[in-house]
């Protein structure tokens, strides 16, 4: 017994440390993925402060307006950008998107007739009618109680959004003071070292998916009218917003437009597809790698990488944050560990 009690202490003072650590940072991931959702629209704030404050300082800077001034001016003209669209452009795309749901159903059938011309074709209807068969009915009860929450969820999620990215672009100082108040004080000129290359890549990032999505929506329009494909406003509109999301977005944003070519034939849909390829090969291979000379170059395995985590653990939000949250990764990464730790700074 007297042997069999230190080596019991020694066991449990070894052991017990990893154990509460694992433990610890299994009680971590779990309260992490319960507020995930907030934490994720705090960062889509801090993207639109940014935005703001990126384009009040440019109108300070050519203007030699007061900072405090410049910022609700880009304000007021935001809103009222926004407000002529909706005025003017949003009656026609909103015919086009019901002419598009009206349209849709022939397009997916002409589909749906193509595909079975072929064997594999026949195959993958089968597959995809067995796996969405018992749907409807295991959803039913649910919907309406679910549809709702998914409105007020996105509402309330809309204005957590909307004045998070306002206190923060009116205020920025302070939240920055705060942070670096949590860093020792031997570090916090690093962290602020920090901070700054962080807002300026998301800001340059922010910059570069702008142009990017103004380019694509215009050529793909000027394509699709070319092409005289039917409703190419609402499709070069859908997707310009999808460019936002990489290498997910433009597939999503060709399968409508496709599918409406398809109704002319598959020569159509060809000339269709090869416009798109187009379209993302010029944002992809020319406006991205421009705008990245200035900010940080994101490995494209690893945005997919990220979008395929974050899309698991957060949804449609996730998915959509993703890059930007692999871009202020990668930041952290380099100037912390890279720099910091190993002490090569050598720009590599």
């Amino acid at each position: 017994m007297e042997s069999a009690e230190p080596l019991a202490e020694r066991i449990r003072r070894r052991a017990l440390p990893p154990l509460v650590a694992v433990a610890a940072a299994i009680l971590i991931l779990w309260a992490l993925s319960h507020v995930l959702a907030v934490l994720l629209l705090g960062f889509a704030g801090l993207l639109l402060a940014l935005s703001l404050r990126g384009l009040s300082d440019g109108l300070s800077r050519l203007t030699k307006m007061p900072p405090k001034l410049a910022l609700p001016l880009v304000i007021l003209l935001l809103i009222g950008l926004i407000a002529a669209a909706i005025w003017f452009v949003a009656p026609g795309i909103g015919r086009q998107i019901d002419q598009l749901a009206e349209t849709l159903p022939a397009a997916l059938h002409r589909a749906g007739a193509w595909l079975d011309s072929y064997e594999w074709g026949r195959a993958l209807r089968e597959e995809v009618t067995r796996a969405v068969s018992d749907l409807p009915g295991r959803q039913s009860l649910s919907r309406a109680g679910g549809f709702a929450a998914t409105l007020f969820g996105a509402l309330g999620g809309y204005v957590v959004f909307l004045f998070v990215g306002l206190f923060l672009a009116f205020d920025p100082s302070t939240y920055r003071r705060g942070l670096l108040r949590l860093v020792p004080p031997a570090r916090r000129e690093r962290a602020g070292e920090v901070l700054a290359a962080s807002a300026h890549v998301l800001r340059m990032w922010m910059f570069g998916k702008a142009v990017a999505m103004v380019l694509v929506g215009v050529l793909t329009w000027l394509g699709l009218t070319f092409l005289d494909i039917p409703l190419a406003l609402t499709l070069a509109v859908a997707a310009a917003l999808l460019t936002f999301i990489p290498n997910i977005g433009p597939i999503l944003a060709a399968v409508p437009a496709l599918l409406l070519a398809l109704l002319t034939g598959p020569q159509q849909m060809l000339y269709v597809a090869l416009l798109y390829v187009a379209v993302q090969s010029v944002e992809s291979y020319i406006v991205t790698p421009l705008i990245q000379q200035q900010a940080a170059k994101l490995p494209p395995a690893l945005v997919l990488l990220g979008q395929v985590a974050m899309g698991a653990l957060a949804g449609s939000l996730g998915l959509i944050l993703a890059t930007p949250l692999v871009a202020l990764t990668l930041t952290g990464v380099r100037m912390l560990y890279v720099e910091d730790f190993l002490g090569d700074d050598d720009g590599d």
